[in-house]
């Protein structure tokens, strides 16, 4: 019999023993030690072993990667053609069971190579499905869009269109809800994924694609256009049933919030308030505790639509909660790196120790040889120097005393000086998180103001600029301000005046611009006059009122920029010269009233951006240069811009400090 069938028979009835009668491994196993047996049959048949402890053994995954780790060994030895195989089962193990994404993505980048020998595309395209999963759930977006586009450029040879669906609904996830790309770019690859799952015949995927196609057409609608919101209510609805019975609960979830939207729009907020309790309910059971910040900022502002300010306060608590725990769960994630590293660096530690000690004893045995020598050789010498060497040593040993006392006052100083530091970060670190909750949440800026950006760079951990939105009698609110100073006096700062502009809406009822910072301003020195040191602090602030196409302004020292489409100037609408504070002679405050087309622009910001020293010879950037670049990205969209001016800003500062926080809000109409 030629040699190359019997290997093929033998894997053969080894593959059906395995199959067909699972209650037969000790032969199998038996079969893999003698060693008259062939590595291919071994490698096939601890290939198929390993499943079989994954499918049918209850999902024994240490049996089965063991198995695998045996495999492995014998075909690196062979380059066996199943070595792709092998890897691909292994990294789909470790990065679903063991949860070990750095052996899990070591092994997938392993397996390209032998598929890609074979001309396997379709698994090649598998590998890149999965590796490309596993940076998305590490956040590692920019790698996880990478892998997405390998598999859209092999599917001429892979020609799987199963693939091509997941990778173009993913692509379209990270690209439009990830703030990635443009809106343009998601339904591109959502409309991509719909034709490929309908030829692959998946009617899951083209559940979703539909629901993602209607999420994006609800961003455009507003509460005038009810018949349409009407229909969309009714789709969400038809939604739900086809989601609950395929137990596709993130969607589900989403399309429950997306539902408490349409209601909002049309001011029925009891329901919206039901659905978004629902789909907090869904989140926590099955979802991700990552996705409940979204719901929960648009949930405490429905219930301050209907003044239950109650309500609303734990729901900020509850926000301030999770983000405590999303913070810990990131720091659990580092533990065990944390933990090795240590485990390292103490017995490096422990070798420098033990050599040190080795030449310590090298030494005293030279040191106690030459004592000898001087000893025998030079009896005479040392009685005759003996009394003034003794009077040395005492004063050696005085001063060693004396040396070993200042270091331990040292020590412990320095020891308390890190404890009070660690002290001081913590405090800090958590008043971030305070100050990060009362800042306007993303979902809530891109509901009121679809198409725009805020560029928010703080110079420290907490800052002195911040921006702020209301919604109020159809009217969006949002202002970017700029408190005195910055880090934790500028952020002490900035919680006075966020309460005071809050205040002046939500307690008087304002809405006018001008009549906004009149308020604010009594406000502040109000609040700043009960301490008994005089006060002088404020703040600079640009604060607009959009309604439709109707655009109000008013300004302490921030003005207002605005490009007309098409423009090649900036118009620009400057603000009063004085602060939100204590000012000698203080006027009211003007409201500026500019009526806007379709495709303006307009930009709000605090002086930090034109400030800031950089270039070649070391200069401030200035506001010429700033409008230069405003004019030149105006073809570009909100998101691009925004990456655009971080960019020109990163560049312009190089290695030189930055000056202060910034804060840019940019809106198109």
């Amino acid at each position: 019999m030629h040699p190359t069938f019997r290997i093929f028979l033998s894997s053969f009835f080894a593959l059906y023993s395995l199959c067909c009668f699972a209650s037969e491994r000790d032969s199998l196993e038996q079969l893999i030690s003698e060693p008259k047996t062939h590595d291919t049959v071994r490698i096939n048949t601890l290939f198929n072993l390993a499943r079989n402890h994954y499918f049918i053994e209850d999902s024994d995954v240490d049996k089965a990667i063991e198995t695998l780790d045996k495999a492995v060994k014998i075909s690196l030895n062979t380059d066996n053609f199943k070595l792709g195989n092998l890897y691909s089962l292994r990294g789909y193990l470790y990065d679903n069971y063991r949860l070990d994404t750095e052996q899990a993505i070591h092994d997938y980048y392993a397996a390209i190579s032998p598929f890609e020998a074979e001309k396997n595309y379709l698994q090649v395209s598998v590998v890149h499905i999965n590796l490309g999963s596993t940076y998305f759930k590490l956040g590692q977006n920019k790698n996880a869009i990478k892998q997405f586009h390998k598999v859209i450029n092999l599917h001429p040879k892979a020609n799987d269109p199963e693939n091509m669906g997941i990778a173009h609904e993913n692509l379209a996830v990270l690209i439009g809800f990830k703030n990635m790309g443009s809106r343009d770019s998601a339904v591109f690859h959502i409309r991509e994924a719909e034709k490929f799952y309908k030829e692959a015949n998946n009617q899951n995927g083209l559940l979703r694609m539909k629901i993602g196609l209607l999420d994006y057409k609800l961003q455009e609608v507003d509460s005038t256009q009810y018949d349409e919101i009407k229909n969309y209510i009714s789709q969400y609805e038809s939604f739900l049933v086809d989601l609950e019975k395929t137990n596709q609960f993130d969607h589900y979830a989403n399309a429950l919030s997306n539902l408490g939207h349409c209601y909002s729009l049309i001011h029925n907020y009891d329901k919206a308030i039901d659905y978004r309790l629902k789909a907090i309910k869904i989140i926590k059971d099955k979802g991700v505790l990552s996705d409940l910040l979204g719901v929960y900022q648009v949930l405490a502002n429905n219930y301050e639509e209907i003044g239950n300010y109650k309500e609303k306060s734990n729901i900020y608590k509850a926000i301030i909660d999770l983000k405590d725990s999303l913070i810990h769960i990131e720091q659990a994630s580092s533990i065990e790196e944390m933990k090795t590293k240590y485990e390292t660096e103490k017995k490096d530690a422990q070798i420098i120790a033990e050599k040190a000690e080795n030449d310590k004893i090298k030494l005293e045995a030279e040191k106690e040889r030459q004592q000898k020598y001087i000893l025998y050789g030079g009896l005479s010498l040392a009685l005759l120097f003996g009394g003034f060497i003794f009077n040395r040593f005492r004063v050696t040993r005085k001063q060693k005393s004396i040396i070993e006392d200042q270091k331990q006052k040292v020590d412990i100083a320095y020891d308390e000086l890190e404890e009070k530091n660690k002290e001081i970060l913590d405090s800090i670190i958590y008043a971030k998180r305070i100050q990060s909750a009362i800042l306007p949440a993303d979902k809530i800026v891109k509901e009121y103001l679809r198409d725009s950006f805020i560029l928010y760079k703080p110079k420290d951990i907490v800052a002195g600029d911040f921006y702020w939105m209301e919604h109020k009698d159809n009217k969006v609110l949002f202002a970017a301000a700029d408190c005195t100073g910055h880090g934790v006096p500028g952020a002490m700062v900035s919680v006075v005046c966020n309460n005071g502009l809050n205040r002046s809406v939500r307690e008087h009822g304002l809405t006018e611009p001008g009549e906004i910072l009149d308020k604010t301003k009594e406000i502040v020195i109000a609040e700043f006059e009960k301490s008994e040191e005089e006060v002088k602090d404020g703040m600079d602030v640009a604060l607009c009122s959009l309604e439709a196409n109707t655009l109000k302004y008013a300004g302490a020292h921030n003005p207002l920029w605005i490009i007309r489409k098409g423009a090649e100037t900036i118009e620009e609408i400057k603000a009063n010269k004085q602060p939100i504070g204590k000012y000698d002679n203080p006027l009211p405050y003007t409201t500026h009233t500019i009526q806007l087309n379709n495709g303006d622009s307009f930009y709000i910001f605090s002086d930090g951006y034109a400030d800031q020293f950089g270039g070649e010879k070391g200069k401030k950037f200035k506001a010429a240069n700033f409008k230069r670049l405003l004019l030149s990205i105006q073809n570009e969209s909100m998101e691009r811009q925004k990456e655009l001016i971080d960019q020109a800003f990163e560049k312009w500062k190089g290695d030189i400090e930055q000056l202060d926080d910034v804060c840019v809000i940019g809106v198109r109409v």
